[in-house]
């Protein structure tokens, strides 16, 4: 292996706002590890989605192109699978690709340039394809999984299929790794991106977590002035998923 060639490896939470990190100076959060990991490697202060919504953001981030560009603007449509990413450059170059659980690929092209996926997606779906696998969520709605009401008014203790889904990527990727250190100096090194469902809601925290985290986190409320100045289309998005009623403070504290 070149001395240029160093193994990469990239950890993706979903919907994960950079301000409930330790090392981005939440002090209620805790995160060790990823403390440890930005201490060690580099932090980014100014970096951005391209897009507000996955799968154009996510497409973007594999590409290194617009959403416009790749002609992905919405959770539905597809990447082409003719359209490089960087998987395939780093396979040209001698890098061993992997994916880990999470990308959100939408249709029947699941890989995009990837090697290995040890896990793939937590439901991949095309159209025309049936959903395979029985209900993914059965105690919990389905709708409590977007941004709605019905997910802050559930929010609470609690574990869903996100959660189990998580963990098994963690278990995968950590015997990939396991795999990827028993290799010899001068062999392939690897780039490997782990996808990760949390924080997405629902918002469903283990009992632990949930005591530890509830009489601490601090409950913003929105001033009148603060809620009319929002643009006309926030407006709209909150009255389509019913969230531009106020929530009681419990309701928004149980949420956080």
């Amino acid at each position: 292996m070149a001395k240029s060639q160093y193994n990469i490896l990239v950890l993706m939470s979903d919907q994960h706002s950079k301000r409930q990190l330790g090392c981005y100076g939440d002090n209620i959060v805790r995160t060790p590890n990823l403390n440890r990991l930005s201490s060690e490697g580099m932090l980014f202060e100014n970096a951005y989605c391209p897009a507000p919504l996955c799968i154009p953001s996510r497409m973007s981030f594999l590409t290194s192109r617009r959403p416009t560009a790749n002609r992905v603007w919405s959770n539905q449509h597809i990447l082409g699978s003719g359209v490089p990413t960087w998987a395939h450059s780093l396979s040209n170059t001698g890098y061993e690709t992997a994916l880990v659980g999470r990308m959100h690929f939408w249709g029947p092209d699941q890989r995009h340039g990837f090697e290995k996926r040890p896990i793939g997606e937590y439901w991949a779906g095309h159209i025309g394809a049936p959903t395979e696998g029985g209900p993914l969520f059965t105690g919990v709605p389905y709708a409590a999984a977007a941004q709605t009401r019905l997910s802050v008014e559930m929010a609470g203790v609690g574990t869903t299929s996100y959660h189990a889904f998580d963990e098994l990527v963690t278990k995968k990727l950590l015997e990939y790794l396991d795999i990827q250190a028993l290799k010899k100096p001068g062999e392939r090194p690897f780039a490997a991106t782990a996808g990760f469902l949390m924080p997405h809601c629902p918002y469903f925290a283990p009992k632990e977590l949930f005591d530890y985290y509830y009489e601490r986190v601090d409950v913003p409320i929105a001033t009148e002035s603060e809620l009319n100045s929002q643009p006309q289309p926030i407006h709209e998005t909150k009255k389509r998923r019913s969230i531009h009623k106020p929530f009681t403070r419990e309701q928004s504290r149980a949420s956080i």
